[in-house]
């Protein structure tokens, strides 16, 4: 009799093993560079530079606030575990997850740059809050794209019958 999984045609086995526990807390370490490397520009652009940068206060309104060191922190984290998440989901669904994740991860990358430009604030404030976008996106990628041969090897093939 054939399982459930065998009837569909759909199922496959994964093409690599994935080390988990070593992914995520590799995954972990990632997002915490990319999100003190977020505070450090926003320090740089406000105490070098002494251009304070302003964001929404929620999603749609329309005053603006001082960006604070923990919410561009906490939202670097989130991009990189959101990130992390998808490329995890990739490793055992994807036949070549690394190009697709960068593909992915680059068209991602640009259109969040345009929200930025959509704030009524000053060019230099844009071009800090753009100059985070590009830090965080391409940390985030080169490090979990780095991170994947570290932590994947290939499937032995199944015997068979």
């Amino acid at each position: 009799m054939m399982t459930p999984k065998e009837s569909t045609g759909f199922y496959r086995e994964p093409l690599v093993d994935v080390d988990v526990l070593r992914y995520w807390s590799t995954a972990i370490f990632s997002g915490l560079i990319a999100a003190f490397a977020a505070v450090v520009i926003l320090r740089f652009a406000g105490d070098v530079f002494d251009t304070p940068l302003f964001v929404t206060e929620r999603g749609g309104a329309d005053s603006l606030v001082p960006l604070a060191d923990g919410r561009a922190f906490w939202i670097s984290m989130i991009a990189a575990g959101a990130a992390a998440a998808v490329l995890n989901l990739m490793l055992y669904v994807v036949p070549n997850p690394t190009k697709f994740f960068s593909a992915l991860g680059t068209v991602v990358l640009l259109l969040s740059l345009l929200w930025p430009l959509t704030l009524d604030t000053g060019d230099a404030e844009k071009a800090w809050l753009i100059a985070i976008h590009i830090v965080v996106g391409v940390t985030v990628m080169s490090l979990l794209t780095g991170i994947v041969g570290l932590v994947t090897r290939p499937q032995e093939p199944a015997a068979l019958p």
